[in-house]
């Protein structure tokens, strides 16, 4: 009787989660935000920055998939040159 009631009780666990896992939600818009077009605008050449860095980037260096911005080099020990630049032309940074 005791096997009986552990084996129904791992059957409803396991469809309890498989029904909780098909809930159908979306995630939220602003956590994968997605371009307008495809197209973006061109470089003006203007340097960004953030708030508390002294580094500053063009919109090109931003979007630069193998050297992205690091604004903030002085919060963390120096990365390994894969994990900076990446490995063209098939592993991005």
């Amino acid at each position: 009787m005791r096997r009986i009631f552990c084996i129904a009780l791992a059957t409803a666990c396991v469809i309890g989660i498989r029904l909780s896992g098909q809930a159908g939600e979306t995630p939220p818009p602003w956590a994968y935000p997605q371009a307008q077009s495809q197209q973006r605008p061109p470089d003006d050449g203007k340097a960004h920055r953030l708030e508390g860095s002294t580094a500053a980037f063009t919109v090109t260096q931003i979007n630069d998939p193998f050297a992205p911005p690091d604004w903030y080099p002085d919060e963390h020990p120096p990365m390994p040159d894969v994990v900076a630049h990446g490995r063209k032309p098939d592993l991005r940074a």
